[in-house]
């Protein structure tokens, strides 16, 4: 797998861009550069996902579903801040989105029978390691196994919105992991 074609990438995307997404510059007053800076990001998030994982020469990234994604990411954002007019969507907005739309379009795809159960959802592993590893650096979070668990295990088989990976962040930036406690005694 090769994620490095940073000219063809960004002047691919353009022409996604220019054929149906148009009105993210023209009206959204986003520079090109912000677009392809996202792009970038996901890119190396991808890269860095997929070799940890062992997986580098047994998937490739559907640049098309990539492109998608990122340009449908910004056009919800886009009514996102129309619909409560504010300038600059937030880090937790950004990144819920983000991932939400990642893990929507599915761009990275194996090209291999032989994979693991457990490899069979890179996408959500993507998508989780962009919301873990910026949520540490945003404050002093301790992600505990269960957490981790956890999330992944939504990613996988339950139905999620970009607004409960939202509050999910949210709650992960308050610094506290609840843990129920089952009373035992009827």
């Amino acid at each position: 797998m090769s994620t490095n074609n940073g000219d063809d990438n960004k002047e691919n995307l353009c022409k996604v861009i220019d054929t149906t997404y148009k009105y993210l510059i023209e009206e959204g007053n986003y520079e090109l550069s912000d677009i392809t800076g996202r792009l970038d990001y996901w890119l190396e998030r991808i890269e860095i996902v997929v070799k940890d994982c062992g997986l580098w020469d047994k998937v490739t990234v559907n640049k098309t579903a990539l492109y998608y994604f990122i340009c449908d990411y910004f056009a919800d954002i886009l009514r996102l801040k129309e619909f409560h007019p504010v300038e600059k969507a937030n880090l937790k907005k950004i990144l819920s989105y983000g991932a939400y739309w990642f893990i929507r379009k599915h761009p990275v795809n194996f090209i291999v029978d032989e994979v693991l159960e457990d490899q069979l959802y890179i996408n959500e592993k993507i998508a989780m390691s962009a919301i873990l590893s910026s949520v540490a650096e945003w404050g002093n979070v301790t992600l505990n196994e269960n957490v981790i668990k956890n999330l992944f295990y939504n990613l996988k088989y339950r139905v999620f919105t970009a607004q409960s990976l939202e509050l999910f962040i949210d709650g992960l930036l308050r610094g506290e992991t609840l843990e129920p406690k089952i009373n035992n005694n009827k």
